[in-house]
């Protein structure tokens, strides 16, 4: 998809899978960015849906649930209409399969025009992400965001990869229930480039992981879900 002329654009891959969970790990109403939840109901019958919004202080509902979405539909969710101010992660369940994507836009107004990334959701977490690219210099900020579906705390490991191995950087911290937390890479001992892995320490519990790059003073910028194993 492109918009600003072409001048800006986004892309996902798609999924060949479909689940009656979606994770979503990226998602903000603050910061000046607006983000949109996309639904898809491919199945041939009423599927009914509900969004857990994981925030840095807990789980906060969609206040429509259940969404009742007809066969072969879609549903737009402008989540700065719900939920302000909030960095948060997502989970969307359906009593059937659902797909779920997120658009994220920022800077309209701008000099520089209006920004954006996408990234299609998961239908599961897992225990390891990998995500091979990210930078703290040269004007790039790089973010990972960790999104924790569990009932309970996960104590999470996160490596910042270096060129030849020297100078890595590895931490692990406590993520409560239902949330999500952001680590920035140049507030944590990068300043230049790194690769990034997110491992879940607690035993039996999994994670969702994205990571976001922005450049050009957040003219630009990018999202992906990585890599995974268990």
């Amino acid at each position: 998809m492109y918009r600003e002329g072409r001048r800006e654009g986004h892309d996902s891959i798609g999924t060949a899978l479909v689940g009656r969970d979606c994770y979503l790990a990226e998602g903000t109403t603050a910061w000046g960015f607006t983000t949109y939840v996309l639904i898809q109901n491919p199945s041939d019958v009423q599927n009914e849906v509900t969004v857990t919004y994981m925030t840095t202080d807990g789980p906060v509902t969609h206040p429509e649930d259940p969404i009742r979405m007809a066969p072969n539909s879609r549903k737009t969710i402008r989540v700065n209409e719900v939920l302000a101010g909030k960095d948060f992660s997502t989970r969307v369940h359906g009593t059937y399969g659902v797909i779920a994507e997120r658009a994220m836009y920022w800077g309209g107004g701008s000099a520089l025009g209006e920004a954006c990334h996408d990234s299609v959701g998961m239908t599961s977490p897992h225990t390891t992400f990998y995500l091979p690219d990210g930078q703290a210099s040269s004007g790039r900020e790089t973010w990972t965001l960790v999104q924790n579906p569990n009932q309970v705390a996960v104590s999470v490991e996160v490596s910042y990869l270096t060129a030849g191995g020297k100078g890595d950087v590895k931490w692990s911290e406590s993520i409560p229930a239902n949330s999500r937390k952001t680590f920035g890479m140049a507030d944590n001992g990068i300043a230049g480039r790194a690769s990034i892995m997110v491992r879940c320490k607690t035993s039996g519990k999994k994670i969702m992981c994205e990571r976001a790059m922005y450049w050009n003073n957040r003219g630009a910028g990018t999202d992906t879900i990585g890599g995974f194993s268990d």
